[in-house]
């Protein structure tokens, strides 16, 4: 379970580079990503970033809450 937790975390950093690489005509001459696969490639990275944001802070707040309480 943990496992995933950290896999779901690191995705976002993974697919930024990955993106900015695939986007650079320098880099990937011909074979660059076309603007619709590049819009749908940065969408998804910041959707996925935005959720886990969200879940994670509503995993933390009741914590915090605890906390205080004590």
């Amino acid at each position: 379970m943990l496992s995933q937790v950290v896999l779901a975390l690191q995705l976002p950093f993974a697919m930024s580079p990955l993106l900015h690489f695939t986007n650079s005509r320098r880099r990937m001459g011909p074979w660059k990503n076309g603007w619709l696969l590049m819009t749908a490639g940065w969408s998804s990275a910041i959707l996925i970033t935005a959720m886990e944001v969200v879940v994670l802070s509503a995993h933390v707040e009741p914590h915090r809450h605890r906390r205080a309480n004590r």
